[in-house]
C-alpha cells in the first residue's frame, strides 16, 4: 500500500541505518532459494518540467511484514556416539536422542521512496517458544533486520548503504539463509552498475556479526570475531546464447578478525575466485558453479581460539546439477547433480585444503536435515525429482555423502521429501520428512545405531 506525503524520508531512513548499527546481529543461518534482490527500475524522466515534478513527488509508502511459526522434531541424530565420536553433527545434534522445538519468526518492514532516494527498515524478532537469553540464533531477540539508504538516479547505477541482505545466483556461496528464523543480513555498502540487459556488476563491502552467534567465543565485543567481506559480482547474459544463458563471474575477499586488542593473526585471510554457468536447452537445463580459494589461516588451540600460528589454504569446491522438465499439464523436473568440496590432506602439514564455505545457504543443498553441516571435505551425489500442479508443490531427493580426507568413507543417505500448499494470497503451508541412514564415516569410533528422523510442520504468512 502507498500514502503520499511531502515529508522528506533522507533524515529519517539516515538515522535509521545509523541506529542499526547499534544493533547486535546474529548471524548464520534457510528455505525456498529466494532471488536477488535487484532495486526497482526507475523510469527515467524526458524533459526538465517531469525532472522538477519528480524532485516534489509525495513520499511513497509501503508496508510488508511475515509471521513463520514453524514445529520441527529431530530424532537420533546422534546415532547413540558420543560427543567426540560424531564426526558430522551439523548445528542441529540433539543432546539426546529426541528433541522438538516451536520457533518463529516476526518481520514488520516500511519503505519509503521519494524520486531518486528510497529507503527500507525492517525489523525482526526471531524466537524459539521457551527459551530466553544466550547466543543462539533461536534467541527472543529483537533487531533490525535491513535498515538501507539507496539513492538510484538512473536504470544504470545505483548504491545502497546500510544494513541488507547479499546473495547471489542460487546461494551457493552467497546467500540469505533464510531457513532460520534468524537469517542472514551485512552491514553493508553496495554499488551497482548495469549498462545494459546483457552485462552489470554488483560491488560491495560489508560487515558480519560472527561472534555474537558462536558460543565458542567468549569475547562477543564490537568487532573481535566479525568478518569483513568484499567482493565483485560480474553478470554476463545473452553473450553465450544458445549454449549458456547467465555467465557470472566473482572475486571474493573474506577477512575474520580474532582479536584487534593483540598481534594474533587473523583467524582468516582468504580470497575465493568463482564462476557460475547456468543455460536451458529445451526441456533440459544444466547449471555448473565452481570456487578456488586460496590465503592463510591461523591454526586453533584446544579452546578454538587463534594461536600465533597459521596456515596456507589452497582448496576448491564444484557443484553441478542437470534436469528435464515436463510441463503441462503438471509441471514435472527430474534431477541429478554431483558435487565436491575438498579436504585437508594430513600429509601436507603446511597448507590446509579444507574448503571454506564462505556464507551460503547450504542447508538447501547439502541435505535439509542439517547434519553434513558446512560444506568441506565431503563428496555428494543427489537425485530426485520437483511437481508442481497448481497452489500445490513436491520436492523429494535422495544424497549420497562421501567423506575425502583422511581416507574415502561413506558417510550415509538422506531422503528428504518437502510438500507445500499455498492455501490463500498471502498464507503457505508447508511440512517436510527426512531421513538419514549413517555410515561407518559418520563415526571415529564406534557403528552408528539406528536412523535420524526429521520432521517439520510450518505457516507462512506474507503481508
Amino acid at each position: 500500500m502507498q500514502y503520499g506525503s511531502r515529508f522528506s524520508p533522507v533524515p529519517l531512513a539516515l538515522a535509521l541505518v545509523f541506529a542499526a548499527g547499534t544493533f547486535s546481529t546474529p548471524l548464520q543461518a534457510q528455505e525456498k532459494v529466494q532471488p536477488e534482490e535487484i532495486p526497482p527500475q526507475a523510469v527515467q524522466p524526458e524533459t526538465a518540467r517531469e525532472q522538477a515534478a519528480e524532485q516534489d513527488a509525495p513520499v511513497e509508502w509501503s508496508f510488508n511484514a511475515q509471521l513463520r511459526p514453524r514445529l520441527e522434531l529431530r530424532d537420533n541424530h546422534s546415532f547413540g556416539l558420543a560427543d567426540d565420536e560424531l564426526r558430522y553433527r551439523g548445528i542441529y545434534a540433539p543432546p539426546g536422542d529426541t528433541i522438538s522445538s516451536v520457533s518463529q519468526r516476526s518481520r514488520l518492514g516500511v519503505g519509503a521512496k521519494a524520486g531518486d532516494v528510497s529507503a527500507l527498515l525492517q525489523i525482526q524478532h526471531a524466537v524459539e517458544w521457551g527459551l530466553f537469553g544466550g547466543n543462539a540464533l533461536t534467541d527472543p531477540v529483537l533487531f533490525a533486520h535491513q535498515a538501507w539508504l539507496q539513492y538510484k538516479p538512473s536504470d544504470t547505477w545505483w548504491v545502497r548503504a546500510g544494513r541488507q541482505q547479499l546473495a547471489y545466483g542460487e546461494h551457493r556461496v552467497l546467500g540469505t539463509v533464510g531457513w532460520t528464523q534468524v537469517g542472514r543480513a551485512w552491514d553493508a555498502l553496495r554499488f551497482g552498475f548495469y549498462p545494459s540487459d546483457a552485462f552489470g556488476v554488483d560491488v560491495f563491502a560489508g560487515r558480519y556479526n560472527v561472534g555474537f552467534e558462536n558460543p565458542a567465543f567468549e569475547d562477543v565485543s564490537l568487532f573481535n570475531q566479525d568478518a569483513w567481506l568484499t567482493g565483485a559480482y560480474f553478470k554476463i547474459r545473452e553473450v553465450a546464447q544458445p549454449a549458456l544463458d547467465e555467465i557470472d563471474l566473482y572475486a571474493l575477499y573474506d577477512v575474520q578478525i580474532d582479536d584487534l586488542s593483540d598481534d594474533q593473526p587473523n583467524t582468516r585471510n582468504l580470497l575465493g575466485l568463482g564462476a557460475r554457468l547456468a543455460g536451458k536447452w529445451g526441456l533440459v537445463d544444466g547449471l555448473a558453479e565452481g570456487v578456488y580459494e586460496l590465503g592463510s589461516r591461523c591454526l586453533p588451540g584446544p579452546s578454538g581460539q587463534c594461536t600465533d600460528d597459521t596456515v596456507d589454504l589452497s582448496a576448491w569446491m564444484i557443484d553441478t546439477e542437470l534436469g528435464f522438465s515436463v510441463y503441462e499439464p503438471a509441471a514435472l523436473r527430474l534431477f541429478v547433480g554431483y558435487s565436491r568440496a575438498t579436504g585437508d590432506d594430513p600429509d601436507t602439514a603446511d597448507t590446509n585444503e579444507a574448503y571454506f564455505q564462505f556464507y551460503p545457504t547450504a542447508h538447501k543443498w547439502m541435505g535439509l536435515m542439517d547434519i553434513i553441516g558446512p560444506r568441506s571435505n565431503v563428496q555428494e551425489i543427489k537425485g530426485g525429482f520437483s511437481f508442481k500442479t497448481g497452489q500445490f508443490k513436491l520436492r523429494e531427493s535422495v544424497h549420497y555423502f562421501n567423506r575425502l580426507e583422511p581416507e574415502s568413507e561413506t558417510v550415509g543417505l538422506e531422503f528428504d521429501t518437502v510438500a507445500s500448499a499455498k492455501l490463500t494470497e498471502i498464507l503457505d503451508l508447508g511440512v517436510g520428512h527426512g531421513l538419514f541412514v549413517p555410515s561407518d564415516g559418520i563415526s571415529s569410533g564406534e557403528e552408528p545405531d539406528g536412523v535420524a528422523n526429521w520432521v517439520y510442520l510450518q505457516m507462512n504468512a506474507v503481508f
